[in-house]
């Protein structure tokens, strides 16, 4: 018995429409001073050392204080850093997918995909400061993840 699959071409590119902005904007994107300020602690103080001074003594944060720490910056790579975004919304649909697969077992993988898809994009563009969520990468490392 052949596979019925039924494509909804009109929907996909509508998805792929939503998120064409974010994916671009995202190579728009520069680092900024707490970036900085965290490449250069990371780098003269080390990982571990920062992450418990700014644990202790600044953010109550501990995970991602690690993250932040590990900023592209420190490699000087500017293209990971503009990659970020995308990565932010890709691996979040890919945590979505298993939420929902948990949730709704019943549904296909592409109506899985979908829902993933559109709901990422309604949280993306209700973010309150997008510039902040998404294409920060402290801001992201904190808010997103």
């Amino acid at each position: 018995m052949p596979l019925n699959l039924k494509i909804n071409y009109p929907l996909i590119l509508l998805i792929v429409l939503g998120f064409l902005p974010f994916v671009v904007l995202g190579f728009f994107s520069f680092p900024m001073g707490d970036d900085y300020n965290y490449a250069v602690k990371g780098d003269e103080f080390g990982l571990l050392e920062i992450s418990v001074n700014e644990y202790m003594t600044w953010n109550g944060r501990y995970f991602s204080n690690i993250l932040v720490v590990m900023n592209p910056i420190r490699l000087n790579s500017f293209f990971v850093y503009r990659v970020m975004p995308f990565f932010w919304l890709f691996s979040l649909s890919f945590s979505l997918v298993y939420l929902l697969k948990s949730i709704f077992d019943k549904l296909s993988n592409q109506k899985l995909w979908t829902w993933s898809f559109f709901l990422i994009l309604l949280y993306a563009n209700k973010l309150p400061n997008i510039s902040e969520g998404l294409f920060w990468f402290t801001g992201a490392v904190t808010y997103w993840l």
